[in-house]
C-alpha cells in the first residue's frame, strides 16, 4: 500500500537525520569538553526509540504517514536543540 511506504519512507529520512545530528552533536562535544556529555547520549537514545516506535507505526494505512511526518518535522526542525539543551542538567555542568 502506498501510505505504507511512505509512511516508512518518512520515518527512513527521520532516522537518517537523527544519525546526522548525533555525529554532528557527539563531534561538538568532544570539540569542546573532550568527551560525549552524557546529555548528548540520553536524548539521541530517546531519539533512536523514536525512530524505531516511528518506522513501526508507519506499517499503520494512512496513521504512520501522519505520525512519520510529525516525527521527520521534528527531526529536521530547530526543535530538536531545544530539547536537547532542555536536557544538559544530565550533565551537571552549572
Amino acid at each position: 500500500m502506498a501510505s505504507v511506504q511512505l509512511g516508512n519512507g518518512f520515518a527512513i529520512l527521520g532516522g537518517w537525520r537523527s544519525a546526522m545530528q548525533f555525529w554532528d552533536a557527539a563531534r561538538y562535544d568532544e570539540q569542546q569538553f573532550g568527551y560525549i556529555r552524557s546529555s548528548t547520549y540520553a536524548f539521541h537514545i530517546w531519539k533512536g526509540v523514536g525512530d524505531a516506535l516511528a518506522y513501526g507505526v508507519g506499517f499503520v494505512p494512512y496513521v504512520g504517514v501522519a505520525v512519520n511526518t510529525g516525527w521527520t518535522a521534528f527531526n529536521v526542525s530547530g526543535e530538536v536543540n531545544k530539547v536537547q539543551e532542555g536536557m544538559r542538567w544530565l550533565d551537571n555542568e552549572q
